[in-house]
């Protein structure tokens, strides 16, 4: 493998951050331990669109990047709309010495037309 993507896609149904602290908790204890097993590139995404919760995972962990759905848009989503966090992400990444974490973003999410 070249790189591995986290992610808590089958933690359903999706909620608006902020996300149950346990369910942070979880995922940045499992992404500390895939670093330590995996020397590639790691990323991570906290669904529904809870960047600033993966961003604080990523930098726990030593993650190499994100994965952010909403950065510049605002598209609606499984929970409802999705707002843009580009200036809130970036100013948190900074805050928390993490510039080094990459941001993987939507450039504009892709919505299926309901028949």
């Amino acid at each position: 493998m070249d790189a591995l993507l986290l992610e808590n896609s089958h933690d359903l149904p999706y909620v608006k951050p902020p996300l149950p602290r346990p369910a942070v908790r979880l995922m940045t204890r499992i992404a500390r331990e895939v670093r330590i097993r995996f020397a590639g590139p790691i990323g991570i995404q906290l669904l529904e669109t809870a960047n600033e919760s993966a961003l604080e995972g990523a930098a726990a962990a030593d993650l190499d990047f994100l994965r952010v759905e909403g950065y510049v848009f605002a598209p609606v989503g499984g929970a409802g709309l999705i707002e843009g966090c580009a200036g809130r992400l970036l100013r948190r990444r900074h805050a928390l010495g993490a510039d080094h974490i990459r941001i993987l973003a939507d450039r504009k999410k892709n919505t299926v037309p309901m028949r």
